[in-house]
């Protein structure tokens, strides 16, 4: 990537908030949901801030899966903040 794209992808206001990448679920396309976010993660991570949620076989159980750095409780508290409380934000 050239320096003017990664200027441009640093200053963009998709990467300027945390990402979730949603994967799994109750289909048959579960594994491969979750490679794909894998990948999607690899290629984001380095660009901003990106977590992954993955959704159980049953879609009743999310984990969110944070990297060690607090990109998930960052989101977390920006959900809260925009809306007074994350589970207003996001129905889980």
């Amino acid at each position: 990537m050239s320096t003017e794209a990664a200027r441009c992808v640093h200053s963009s206001p998709l990467m300027s908030h945390p990402i979730a990448i949603l994967c799994g679920g109750p289909s048959a396309e579960h594994d491969v949901s979750l490679a794909s976010a894998a990948r999607v993660h690899e290629t984001l991570r380095p660009r901003g801030d990106v977590f992954r949620v993955t959704i159980d076989r049953t879609g009743e159980r999310w984990d969110i899966e944070d990297s060690g750095d607090g990109t998930a409780a960052r989101a977390l508290a920006y959900l809260k903040q925009r809306s007074g409380s994350a589970n207003e934000a996001i129905d889980l």
